[in-house]
């Protein structure tokens, strides 16, 4: 049996949903699709209560605010699947065969990682233009670009993995903050010696944030991967998959941990005024993370 488990917060998940049932219907392979509302606002909660009302799609409620560890885990320990298929809820569908590809594939002693697509036109809101552009030339490669480097390659978006797998490592629910449970998840399954494979089964990332929302995210996201570097005492093998922990690692080394701080407090303005522009250097992008990394203590 196959458990299709989406944590919805404040999104329309009702295309995404019905284009994942019509498909998992065809297969005549058992399935159930598990949707957590997360204490999403009255309008989304009602759309999901219509979206019940179809065999084998399962709603569950949370009364309060869930971190992305915590709502993942709940969402597996209620699935009944030998397999489990893990989609954020601001995904959209791009193969007629997105669930066959993973059946086909699936392994009792593996991971399988289908990747994350964009839409190839620029975004029309030039709020967002940031988030889109990283995620095009960033995140959107082919598997045989992600399997070079496949456990740090792991990515929460998109995953089939089997329960007994998830079951034994769980996301790490001290993760209070955003960001990089994923890395740490891809680091326990390396750990272990589960293998990823990422294969060509992309889903659409459609939630793009505004640019100045996702700056905010960025640096959340860069508190937790500190906290996580201090929870494993800056285990080496954790840190050498990480490139801009490397490259604070070698900062440090050298004593220019400071300079580089000072170089955010002084220029961060500026830095983030290319940012939030329509010609974004992803170079400099990778300037500000660090900098701002060298401000934490």
């Amino acid at each position: 049996m196959l458990s299709i488990l989406i944590p919805v917060y404040n999104y329309n998940t009702k295309k995404l949903v019905n284009d994942l049932y019509a498909q998992a219907i065809l297969l005549k392979y058992p399935f159930e699709i598990i949707l957590l509302n997360n204490h999403s606002d009255q309008a989304y909660s009602y759309e999901l209560e219509k979206l019940q009302k179809k065999d084998l799609i399962i709603v569950i409620h949370s009364e309060q605010l869930l971190n992305r560890s915590i709502a993942r885990n709940t969402l597996a320990l209620k699935a009944k699947g030998k397999f489990l298929l893990f989609i954020d809820c601001d995904a959209s569908l791009v193969k007629p065969d997105f669930i066959k590809t993973y059946i086909e594939n699936a392994s009792s002693s593996l991971v399988l990682c289908g990747g994350t697509a964009y839409h190839l036109i620029p975004e029309k809101n030039s709020n967002r233009y940031l988030r889109w552009y990283y995620g095009i030339h960033r995140e959107m490669r082919p598997a045989e670009i992600r399997n070079k480097n496949a456990w740090s390659g792991f990515s929460a978006f998109n995953f089939f993995i089997s329960a007994d797998i998830f079951k034994s490592i769980l996301f790490n629910e001290k993760i209070s903050h955003y960001g990089h449970e994923d890395t740490l998840f891809g680091f326990e399954l390396k750990n272990r010696n589960i293998l990823i494979k990422h294969i060509d089964n992309t889903l659409i990332h459609d939630g793009i944030e505004e640019s100045s929302v996702f700056l905010k995210k960025t640096k959340v996201s860069l508190v937790t991967l500190k906290e996580i570097c201090d929870y494993y005492c800056n285990d080496p093998l954790f840190i050498k998959d990480i490139r801009i922990m490397l490259s604070y690692k070698k900062l440090q080394k050298y004593g220019l941990n400071s300079i580089f701080s000072l170089l955010y407090k002084h220029f961060n303005t500026l830095m983030e005024k290319n940012l939030l522009s329509q010609k974004p250097s992803l170079i400099l992008f990778d300037l500000y993370k660090l900098s701002y990394l060298c401000t934490l203590k």
